[in-house]
């Protein structure tokens, strides 16, 4: 599958920590998104091959265009994660360089290579030189200061399929303005993915259908509505009441027990719920229903409290939803 396929919808999933897992990624593709990235996973546990680690990494062949975003501070592992992750069978692979958690910079990986870019080159060159699929990268505007236009050059060079950039600084984290003057400003022969607070009748719409950008990335919209990339694309809606039902269907097919299920089901509708009215009650028994492993009842309680106060009604608010953000 060459860049082109993988682009085809210009509205992919961005990864998210914790999140993105392969039964979220199938229900998004479901929902209309374009292609889907594994959570982020560190290049050195990849080579160790650990069971929880592989378990991160699978995926099914209804996430396809698929890709593994690595992280790391070390070329070596990331060349080699790069290369099994091949040896998998994914669409591309992604290198972070935009996560801003000051636990992953302090130790030299994520947005910290944007502080270092020769440096950066070299570990590109070198990625490309090892796998023939294509190659991304996410990226910040810069670290403290922005230096975007250097180093989508060096993404240029180095022979980088396409960028995705989050519109703030490393040290902006999920705070303040995306700055999107820079962005729909920005000159690049690559092709270039926003990312960053993006809704569904944001301005950037336009840029995208006037061709400055190849797409627009969503992330924490997608777990507040989940059929963003449906409206996004103009296409008909399902009610909520049927996504509901659809995830319900996903997380019955894994081979979790019913605890897990009614886990997975509360830890992902919740973020449905934010900015309606009633919702502090439910939240409550939603997990304490998932603590009992009540999976029947739970999916019930849900489907219930959507039908009387979510579906047909407007949140009240989105503001300061997950500003904390998730990788």
């Amino acid at each position: 599958m060459n860049a082109n396929d993988i682009l085809k919808n210009p509205y992919p999933l961005a990864p998210m920590d914790g999140i993105t897992h392969s039964l979220f990624r199938r229900f998004m593709r479901a929902l209309g998104c374009g292609f889907v990235v594994s959570e982020f996973v560190a290049a050195n546990e990849i080579t160790h091959q650990s069971r929880r680690t592989l378990r991160k990494i699978s995926f099914t062949e209804s996430e396809r265009p698929f890709g593994i975003q690595i992280y790391g501070n070390r070329t070596y592992d990331l060349v080699e994660a790069a290369r099994f992750c091949e040896g998998m069978g994914v669409d591309f692979v992604d290198i972070n360089f935009g996560c801003p958690v000051k636990g992953i910079v302090r130790k030299g990986k994520g947005s910290a290579w944007l502080r270092e870019p020769d440096e950066m080159k070299k570990l590109l060159e070198s990625v490309r030189q090892a796998i023939h699929i294509p190659l991304s990268i996410k990226l910040r505007t810069g670290f403290d200061q922005v230096n975007l236009g250097e180093t989508l050059q060096i993404a240029e060079d180095t022979g980088v399929e396409w960028v995705t950039v989050h519109g703030r600084t490393s040290s902006q984290g999920y705070l303040g303005q995306v700055n999107w003057s820079l962005l729909n400003n920005i000159k690049t022969r690559l092709p270039l993915i926003a990312n960053g607070d993006i809704h569904e009748s944001h301005p950037a719409i336009e840029k995208l259908k006037g061709g400055h950008f190849a797409g627009l990335m969503i992330g924490r919209r997608s777990l507040l509505e989940p059929r963003v990339f449906l409206r996004l694309q103009g296409l008909p809606e399902p009610p909520l009441s049927d996504c509901l039902r659809s995830l319900a269907n996903l997380i019955d097919e894994t081979p979790l027990d019913s605890k897990g299920k009614a886990f997975q089901l509360a830890r992902l509708v919740v973020h449905w719920t934010h900015g309606y009215e009633n919702t502090r009650p439910f939240r409550i028994k939603l997990f304490e229903m998932s603590r009992g492993g009540q999976w029947p009842e739970i999916v019930k309680l849900v489907l219930d409290f959507i039908q009387e106060n979510m579906e047909n009604k407007t949140r009240a608010s989105v503001e300061n939803f997950m500003m904390a953000g998730s990788g």
